[in-house]
C-alpha cells in the first residue's frame, strides 16, 4: 500500500513540474508575441543608425534592413496604450490611421493607441523622427 502511495506521490509531482515548464513557455511566448519596439530619434540620429534611406529629391523611407534591437525601447502592446512626443514629431512607419490619436499635451503631444492589435499589425516598430 505505502509503494502505490509512493508512487502516486510522485507522479503528482511531476505533473506539478510538467506544469509549471509548460506555464512558463506560454508565458515567454505570450512576451514574445505581445514585445514591440519603439524609436524616437532626430533625422540625422535615424540616418546615422542606418533606420532611414532616401532624403533630397526622393522620399525618406524606414529600413528595416538595419534594426538594431539594442537601440530601441522594448514595450508590451498589451500594456502600452500612450507614448509622450514633442511638439514637432513625424511617424516614420506605417501605422494604420484608425488605430491611434494624436492630443496635445503641456509641451507636446500624446500618442494614444486606441486599438492595439490594428495599430501594431503592419509592423512591431514604431520609428518616430523628432526636430
Amino acid at each position: 500500500m505505502q509503494n502505490v502511495q509512493e508512487t502516486q506521490e510522485q507522479t503528482i509531482q511531476d505533473q506539478q513540474a510538467t506544469i509549471q515548464e509548460q506555464q512558463a513557455t506560454i508565458d515567454t511566448q505570450a512576451e514574445q508575441m505581445y514585445r514591440a519596439y519603439i524609436k524616437i530619434g532626430t533625422k540625422n540620429e535615424l540616418k546615422n543608425e542606418g533606420l532611414l534611406s532616401g532624403g533630397f529629391l526622393k522620399k525618406t523611407k524606414v529600413d528595416y534592413s538595419k534594426i538594431d534591437l539594442s537601440t530601441f525601447q522594448s514595450i508590451d502592446t498589451r500594456t502600452t496604450n500612450s507614448i509622450s512626443l514633442p511638439k514637432k514629431y513625424k511617424i516614420m512607419t506605417t501605422v494604420p490611421k484608425n488605430s491611434y490619436k494624436v492630443e496635445k499635451t503641456g509641451n507636446g503631444n500624446t500618442l494614444y493607441i486606441l486599438n492595439p492589435e490594428l495599430f501594431w499589425s503592419v509592423s512591431n516598430f514604431l520609428i518616430i523622427q523628432i526636430d
